[in-house]
């Protein structure tokens, strides 16, 4: 195997690797990655068996075809030393990596060693820039932790007509709504969502393919494919817990809001006392008042301050807050899109 490309082709595709592999791994296979060079490009290849990664880079020449696997911080290293032109070739068992004057090689490992990735199938489409957005809008409501309660996953709940783009930890649901043709129902894991999501900021097209199959999701650009394995998580009905019936209703600004909870931090709970107004409350801070439109029964309810920052600071406009009364979900409405169902905590 024989090819040049540019340093910053190499290291932009290893930088993708590192956030699938990156870490400890548990198995030693699980630390390598597999380099292939046809003619026109090289591909790069990774996993950690729950997220499968192929991308591919132009080179400037492919002098000799062929595959090899090393290990990944290894390589890593060695394309980090250098700039400009680099050349990869295979030499008395190793991988050579040379820029200039400058040369470094790492041992080959058998390619027989190397993880099984799936065969994908694909069965639709949707917009690069909309699932983009739809996960940086929900995808804090994840339950992020490995021994936390929740669904560590992101629903990509299609309707045919429409998407819902759905995230929970337990205690509140996030829910992001597209009118666009969809009508598969996928889930993206947690861990993956970083390295999806730079690879959709760099995507030049205006769609991506998505498909499934019995034990994979898969999700491919003009460079680069994903794959991620499914668990069996079945999800709650989330539309069957958004009350129908509201008791009170607050409309404010969502900005006003932000800024206002920033005093209420370090408090365990804010009370949002609902009257002729809002006033937020809490031990040991001084009451915000803010202005909003009231409709209904005035209402004292209480919430993790924390939870309802991080829906405020990353969303702007008119927000809609409908009660039911201080023991039910809250309903945190903007527009006809995002919605935010959140449990209060006992007054």
């Amino acid at each position: 195997m024989e090819a040049k490309l540019s340093s910053q082709s190499l290291n932009d595709a290893l930088a993708m690797v590192d956030k699938v592999i990156g870490g400890e791994v548990p198995l030693p296979q699980l630390a390598l990655i597999k380099v292939s060079c046809f003619i026109g490009y090289a591909q790069f290849q990774a996993t950690n068996l729950e997220t499968y990664l192929t991308i591919q880079v132009p080179v400037e020449q492919t002098l000799e075809a062929g595959a090899v696997c090393v290990f990944a911080e290894r390589l890593f290293k060695l394309a980090k030393a250098g700039s400009g032109e680099v050349k990869l070739f295979t030499k008395n068992g190793s991988l050579v990596v040379q820029s200039g004057n400058v040369k470094g090689e790492t041992f080959l490992m058998p390619v027989g060693e190397f993880p099984t990735f799936p065969i994908p199938t694909y069965q639709s489409t949707l917009p690069t820039k909309l699932l983009l957005s739809a996960i940086e809008k929900v995808e804090f409501a994840v339950a992020k932790h490995k021994d936390a309660m929740g669904y560590k996953y992101l629903l990509v709940d299609g309707e045919g007509d429409s998407v819902n783009f759905v995230a929970s930890d337990v205690y509140r649901f996030a829910i992001f709504r597209a009118e666009v043709p969809f009508a598969d129902r996928i889930k993206l894991p947690y861990s993956s969502l970083e390295a999806l999501k730079e690879l959709l900021e760099k995507e030049e097209k205006e769609t991506v393919r998505v498909g499934r199959n019995e034990e994979f999701v898969f999700l491919a650009g003009t460079d680069w494919e994903l794959a991620f394995r499914v668990r069996y998580w079945e999800h709650p009905d989330y539309k069957a817990v958004i009350p129908k019936d509201f008791q009170t209703k607050a409309v404010l600004d969502i900005e006003e809001l932000d800024r206002a909870l920033k005093e209420f931090l370090k408090a365990e709970e804010v009370v949002f006392h609902i009257d002729k107004g809002l006033k937020l409350m809490a031990k040991g801070v001084e009451k915000t008042e803010i202005t909003a439109k009231v409709e209904g029964q005035a209402l004292n309810v209480a919430f993790n301050p924390k939870l309802v920052k991080e829906f405020t600071q990353s969303n702007k406009g008119t927000l809609e807050i409908l009660l039911v009364d201080n023991k039910h979900p809250a309903v945190f409405k903007l527009g006809e899109d995002v919605l935010y169902l959140l449990m209060p905590k006992r007054v």
